[in-house]
């Protein structure tokens, strides 16, 4: 019998500490707990990130957050920000923080894209929890430069894209309609990084691609012979391990 996957927390901040907990990086790299908002941290989205810089932009990070229906997502994010074609656009002091350079995840992240290494990844993942189908998504907004901020100038122009992976395949769950149009007939991993080369706006756009596993989050376990709970120990080596080639 095949043991459905779930995970039971009281809270995203305890999810967030068991995970940060059981992982097991390699000798000389140590990851910071932090959450999104730190007043209120019980249930803001948390990030694991293998390193002490604050901000973290450039680095591969574990995320975990609350889903609407209080799933919690456990899962990958990776940054992109100011392509260094558009940096003559973005003079400012501030700005030089986020116009990215080789050091930045983004680019390794996307050349494994091209080559199927995030797809075999993601194939390893579904395996290891027999089947769930993978969240993955692209979210962009054009971005100012720092030093131009205007707290009224009311919401950026922006754009998303969902998908379920599942066997290998990209299944839309939600349709961009702005500039993120050239990867609404993507339905393949390895058409996706040549589809994100076509938008129009990719060296001014801010974007956040996050990709993992949704756990039903049993608040009280449920004596259940269909399901398995994962701790953080599991969650660490099904979920998170196979990512860790760009968590840096």
């Amino acid at each position: 019998m095949i043991l459905h996957p779930v995970c039971s927390y009281p809270n995203v901040r305890k999810a967030a500490l068991d995970l940060h907990q059981a992982i097991a990086a390699p000798k000389g790299k140590k990851y910071s707990a932090r959450p999104y908002n730190r007043y209120a941290p019980e249930n803001s989205v948390w990030w694991l990130i293998p390193s002490t810089d604050w901000p973290a932009y450039k680095h591969g990070k574990v995320t975990i957050s609350e889903e609407q229906k209080g799933e919690l997502f456990f899962g990958i994010n990776i940054e992109k920000a100011i392509g260094r074609e558009a940096a003559a656009c973005y003079p400012s002091k501030r700005a030089q923080k986020i116009i990215m350079d080789n050091q930045w995840c983004w680019y390794d992240f996307m050349k494994s894209l091209e080559e199927g290494e995030i797809a075999h990844a993601m194939d390893v993942i579904q395996e290891n929890t027999k089947g769930l189908p993978l969240h993955f998504s692209f979210s962009g907004h054009i971005i100012d430069d720092p030093a131009l901020f205007d707290p009224y100038s009311g919401d950026s122009y922006g754009d998303q894209v969902i998908w379920n992976y599942i066997n290998g395949d990209l299944n839309t769950v939600s349709k961009p309609e702005n500039f993120f149009y050239p990867l609404k007939a993507v339905d393949r991993l390895s058409a996706l990084a040549e589809a994100v080369n076509q938008v129009k706006e990719l060296h001014w756009l801010w974007i956040d691609v996050y990709a993992g596993v949704i756990l039903e989050n049993q608040l009280k376990p449920k004596d259940d012979e269909s399901k398995q709970s994962y701790d953080g120990y599991s969650i660490w080596q099904r979920i998170i391990e196979p990512w860790e080639p760009w968590l840096r």
